[in-house]
């Protein structure tokens, strides 16, 4: 059954971006294919408008191992051996290389100061779902829920995202190991990385406003152009809906 979750938006918040003056990221892009040119330009200006904000890049962990799973595994590994050699970092952004960003993008989800806090894009096929959302047991059954319904401008607490548009703090990383990405529950390399976050006291953020487009055929996909298909379908009409608590509305400075 398909299910449609919204977020109801709450206080207002904001974001401190005096917050990451001086600190040290690195970045993660697992790249399994050739790179899109516009995708990585995107991400060129993306890290450095985060640049000019006062914070600084300590290196790159991205990997092309011959598969998502390994790539992203690499990654971690990359990371935890930087701060084993006295490398001071803050955290890891993970970026897929088929987005096309906003500028303000790495920005807006460093300053939010959470550990785990992702943006939002969509599949690029079939019925374009957001890739963020809630876990839900349903007549005995887990299943996963994409939310279809979200703030315009807001920060949200959820259960799982797709990792094409993530932060990590390094403090987090460093608590859940390496082989967090590796599968369990049959769930997807990403959704098994937020379900050992989630046990591991870690919640995972939303950051609505910060939305990214997902290189497709024959224009990337938008949130946008979900939410004009998704009204346009009959069946969005009779769907359960499942309201999140813990939603504020956001800016970020």
């Amino acid at each position: 059954m398909t299910s449609e979750t919204t977020y109801a938006p709450g206080e207002h918040v904001e974001f401190n971006a005096e917050s990451i003056r001086g600190k040290r990221y690195l970045l993660a892009s697992p790249s399994v294919a050739a790179i899109n040119v516009e995708a990585a330009r995107t991400l060129r200006v993306a890290m450095m408008t985060l640049s000019n904000a006062g914070a600084l890049w300590a290196g790159d962990v991205s990997s092309g191992r011959g598969s998502v799973l390994a790539a992203r595994n690499q990654a971690i590994d990359g990371a935890l051996e930087a701060l084993s050699a006295g490398v001071e970092v803050e955290g890891v952004f993970w970026i897929d290389d088929d987005l096309i960003l906003p500028a303000e993008a790495l920005k807006a989800l460093a300053v939010t100061g959470h550990d785990f806090v992702c943006g939002v894009y969509c599949q690029r096929a079939g019925d374009m779902m957001p890739l963020v959302g809630r876990f839900e047991e349903h007549e005995g059954k887990k299943g996963f829920r994409w939310a279809v319904d979200l703030p315009e401008n807001a920060i949200m607490r959820a259960d799982g995202c797709g990792f094409g548009l993530v932060y990590t703090s390094l403090r987090m990383l460093k608590a859940l190991g390496k082989g967090t990405f590796n599968h369990r529950d049959n769930l997807s390399e990403d959704l098994s990385f937020c379900v050992r976050a989630k046990e591991a006291g870690f919640p995972l953020y939303c950051l609505t406003g910060v939305r990214a487009g997902h290189l497709g055929e024959p224009v990337p996909v938008t949130y946008e152009m979900f939410r004009a298909a998704w009204a346009q379908n009959p069946a969005s009409k009779d769907v359960e809906t499942v309201t999140v608590d813990g939603a504020q509305e956001a800016n970020a400075a």
